[in-house]
């Protein structure tokens, strides 16, 4: 970011942008050597030292290993859709379960549903001006950790390459999408009518979000990176809780089942924020 020489044990940096994380070092023999804890430069133009408080620990809960920037507004495309189920084929029986009302964040969506009768179709109806953008789409029976099967269902567009099996295929970077704004809908015929008790969905995304049966690593840095242990995801909440955590510490989530993006954030206000 930038450098300068030690002169009467002080340093003078310039040029460096605000809002942002850094690792003061020293530079010996092309390597570099932290001389220092990790300060943020905040945007008033002070400094926050980021120190861990190992007298100070709290529960963390995590949703993601990576920022979201880039994908945050594809959750719009779910904005104002509707998750059915019916009886009729056609859906002209539909009883409308589940409404997405705010703008789902980047990570899976786990909703419990109040179990009322069973039935045989369920869908995910899309809002208008929208053409699905649907990741993955999990239903369960209530107390079960088995995801349901069936036929899928709903609009569909080979040329497109978005095929309707990508929302229930379990794989977080393929997605359901067709060409037909306003009418979208994707969905499963069960073999026989069942009891939803819980609805999990997923935006097209990057997959860099918690997932199901994969092992995480959580580190805080200290003058080096120390481990605060290994969890693996669930299907029943996709998210990992860390007990424990050192306050004011710079944190960073590894994923070593698969992927390469990860990156450095802090925990604040019950929050991951990204740097």
């Amino acid at each position: 970011m930038a450098w300068s020489k030690i002169e009467s044990n002080n340093l003078f940096f310039q040029n460096i942008n605000k809002g942002i994380c850094c690792l003061p070092s020293y530079f010996y023999q092309d390597r570099a050597i932290p001389a220092a804890y990790p300060i943020i430069l905040l945007e008033e133009g002070t400094i926050r030292t980021l120190k861990p408080d190992l007298t100070k620990l709290e529960t963390i809960t995590l949703k993601r290993k990576y920022q979201d920037r880039m994908y945050s507004k594809l959750g719009y495309a779910m904005l104002g859709g509707i998750f059915q189920v019916a009886n009729d084929s056609n859906f002209r029986d539909s009883i409308s379960i589940y409404k997405v009302s705010e703008k789902p964040g980047q990570y899976y969506q786990v909703v419990n549903i109040s179990p009322t009768a069973r039935y045989k179709y369920f869908r995910f109806l899309s809002p208008k001006k929208s053409y699905g953008e649907v990741s993955e789409i999990e239903v369960y029976e209530p107390g079960s950790k088995n995801k349901l099967t069936g036929k899928v269902i709903g609009n569909n567009n080979p040329k497109l390459n978005h095929d309707r099996s990508n929302a229930f295929d379990g794989d977080a970077l393929t997605y359901f999408s067709t060409n037909e704004a306003d009418s979208t809908w994707v969905g499963l015929a069960f073999d026989n009518p069942k009891n939803i008790g819980r609805i999990v969905y997923l935006p097209r995304n990057d997959d860099n979000c918690i997932a199901n049966n994969q092992l995480y690593e959580l580190f805080y840095w200290d003058n080096k990176w120390i481990s605060l242990g290994k969890l693996t995801g669930s299907n029943e909440t996709y998210r990992l809780v860390y007990n424990n955590v050192p306050t004011n510490a710079l944190l960073l989530l590894r994923n070593l089942t698969r992927g390469k993006e990860e990156r450095i954030f802090t925990y604040e206000n019950g929050k991951q924020v990204w740097w």
